[in-house]
């Protein structure tokens, strides 16, 4: 056995592992809704993510990469608004 490499496993090989991704533990849904009431409600992420039954880093993080996406959404209205 020492002899058979699964493509992708070893550090610094290219290609695609033979292992499966882990399955995702909260459903998006839920992180969407978690999201949408941390930033609607201005209440901490952690007592919403407690609320929800969700890692607070998880939903930390969500919160923080849709609040990157609201605002070049807004820079680009703000573009398009003097073009």
């Amino acid at each position: 056995m020492a002899g058979i490499l699964i493509p992708g496993c070893c550090p610094g090989e290219r290609g695609f592992s033979a292992v499966m991704p882990r399955p995702r533990k909260y459903s998006e849904e839920l992180l969407e809704r978690g999201v949408r009431l941390a930033l609607e409600s201005g209440r901490a992420v952690a007592h919403v993510a407690a609320d929800l039954g969700v890692n607070s880093e998880v939903l930390r993080k969500r919160v923080r990469q849709d609040e990157r996406l609201l605002a070049r959404i807004g820079e680009l209205d703000a573009a398009n608004s003097y073009a």
